[in-house]
């Protein structure tokens, strides 16, 4: 008998924001990725004759899983560990489950869908018992709001503050281990070095009246993928099950690497790409200003295709764009039995919120993982209509936040962005937008893509158009298309503004939709102009 074992930090987003301050969210992004990567194989070899010697199936990517030999022995594995991280690092939580398995007899790859199935069941029933917190009479930590330790902590030989137990484990993890060299298999040699991690959020962001930039992507249609591996790898005729076993184990393994270094090899191109851009910048370009000194970014979530990072704000959605770019330029390949090989094209969903310096983390995260899922949903409404060629893609949505955020992203939008003006409906806004990279398929799918934002952006930046101009333009886009027509032939704006400009009739602003709404091209443009860097490539 084999036993699996599957292990996964649950709530990753709560722990990771649960403090704003940017050096203690850092530290419990290292801490996530110590304990899904290195840990494990620490307690393994440190514990050999308690644990034996387990196998990989997967590692990394959000959860990993080991074969072990017997139950005992992950029983034994999942004590030390859980242990280990109750002590080292409150707050955490750990998801693991086991299930055993006759590996004569029984194929891996259902006890695999059995064991994911039985976790999922696990994390939905949540914990069986409460505990109280507090007594409500200790010091409160500043950064979570729990009961502090008894003492005040020194923070960088300057700050003197209240702690709890949640904090300063996290800020004991980025002193103990430099975040630079943590995550420096995410930031590639490049030959002008100029990126680098920071964890402080005046370094991160230039000065407080800059913004940053919080970019979330998750893969799309990933389950079909999956589907597709398994179908690829069945049990060949006169193949034992215990041959069989090994060999997809293997080939799962393999599979969920490539997944996971594909979307981390993509991070590494987008920057290098950056950096190309940047150095190449013309006298007059907005990207002069980051050729004097470093980029400074911050990794979050690496988990296979789930992906946070910060930026600084004027690069977000180009350094989102680049990344959707990337992952769809080099197919993931599917070996399967008997030498089987697929090629599959990955698609992801970005979603990038633009926020002041000092603005909430959790908040600008949440706005961000909105912006992604409504990607998503406009992928899955506009594949089951038909409108885009094949059954994914990837797709980009971006919010400059300029206020406060309290809102869905839905009302929001349904608010500010679709308008009625004498019984004529009309939207200001065409987010989100298709990131292409085959020519084919934008060509045959109906859709707003990115280079329609480009060209809008291009058109009114380009032509050193009057900032009065652009107001008083903005102003009468709430209007309609016809108010709009009328003051863009009065100011002169028509030719520069809509010659040449496909899918804009000339004269207009606003272009039909698939379901045959008038949708601008240019309030997005506007809206974001102080925030957005396009880079010619």
């Amino acid at each position: 008998m084999k036993t699996l074992d599957i292990i996964e930090v649950g709530k990753k987003q709560k722990y990771i924001f649960q403090s704003n301050r940017l050096k203690e969210i850092v530290g419990a992004s290292m801490i996530i990725r110590y304990i899904s990567e290195k840990l494990p194989k620490e307690i393994m070899d440190k514990h050999e004759c308690d644990v034996g010697k387990p196998t990989a199936v997967i590692e990394g990517g959000g959860h990993s899983i080991y074969s072990f030999d017997s139950e005992d022995e992950a029983r034994k594995f999942n004590h030390i560990l859980s242990k280990y991280v109750v002590i080292h690092f409150p707050g955490l939580e750990l998801n693991c489950r086991l299930l055993s398995y006759n590996d004569e007899n029984e194929s891996i790859r259902d006890a695999i869908d059995q064991l994911f199935k039985e976790l999922a069941v696990k994390k939905s029933k949540g914990s069986a018992s409460l505990s109280q917190i507090s007594f409500g009479i200790e010091r409160l930590c500043e950064s979570s709001q729990l009961p502090a330790d008894k003492d005040y902590t020194v923070i960088d030989g300057e700050e003197r503050r209240a702690l709890s137990p949640e904090i300063k484990c996290k800020l004991d993890f980025v002193r103990k281990y430099k975040p630079s060299d943590y995550f420096s298999d995410l930031i590639p040699e490049t030959p002008y070095h100029m990126f680098r991690i920071h964890v402080d959020m005046d370094k991160l962001a230039g000065n407080e009246k800059s913004k940053i930039a919080v970019i979330h992507i998750d893969g799309n249609g990933m389950g079909k993928k999956l589907n597709r591996f398994k179908d690829m790898n069945q049990k060949a005729p006169g193949e034992s099950v215990s041959d069989f076993n090994n060999r997809y184990q293997k080939s799962f393994r393999d599979f969920s690497k490539g997944i996971d270094s594909k979307y981390k090899q993509a991070f590494n191109t987008m920057l290098v790409r950056l950096e190309k851009r940047i150095v190449q910048a013309e006298e007059h370009s907005s990207l002069k200003i980051y050729q004097n000194d470093k980029v400074n970014i911050r990794p979050l979530i690496f988990a296979g295709d789930d992906i946070s990072f910060i930026v600084p704000g004027n690069l977000g959605v180009e350094a989102a764009r680049m990344m959707l770019e990337e992952i769809q330029r080099e197919p993931l390949v599917i070996h399967g039995s008997r030498g089987q090989e697929e090629n599959v094209t990955m698609h992801a969903s970005a979603g990038v919120a633009i926020v002041k310096s000092g603005y909430p983390f959790s908040v600008a995260h949440d706005l961000a993982e909105q912006l992604c899922g409504n990607a998503k949903s406009r992928l899955a409404s506009d594949v089951a209509a038909g409108i885009v060629a094949g059954d994914d893609a990837s797709v980009l949505d971006f919010h400059v936040l300029n206020g406060t955020w309290n809102v869905s992203l839905s009302r929001y939008r349904q608010n500010n962005y679709n308008r009625k003006v004498n019984g004529r409906s009309f939207r200001l806004s065409m987010k989100p937008l298709y990131v292409f990279l085959n020519q084919r398929v934008r060509n045959e799918s109906d859709v707003w893509d990115f280079s329609l934002f480009t060209e809008a952006l291009k058109r009114i930046t380009d032509n050193k158009m009057a900032r009065n101009k652009i107001k008083r333009l903005r102003e009468h886009l709430l209007l309609g298309p016809g108010e709009t027509t009328r003051y863009i032939r009065l100011a002169g704006l028509s030719d520069p503004l809509t010659k040449s400009f496909p899918p804009l009739p000339e004269g207009t602003l606003f272009a039909a939709s698939p379901d045959h709404v008038p949708v601008c091209l240019y309030f997005d443009a506007i809206e974001s102009m102080d925030d957005v860097i396009l880079m010619d490539e």
